[in-house]
């Protein structure tokens, strides 16, 4: 998905709706590495 937005907000001509496009992958790019830390909190657990 951030690379979906990303490439959405280098396309756009409007300033307005790119730095929108550029905030959600952003805001995606915060979801991605939030998963990633769970899921090595999660891996660390069960390696206990």
């Amino acid at each position: 998905a951030q690379k979906f937005y990303a490439d959405f907000a280098s396309r756009a001509f409007d300033e307005g709706h790119k730095r929108l496009f550029e905030m959600l992958a952003q805001e995606e790019s915060k979801h991605k590495l939030r998963l990633e830390t769970i899921l090595d909190d999660y891996l660390a657990k069960m390696g206990d």
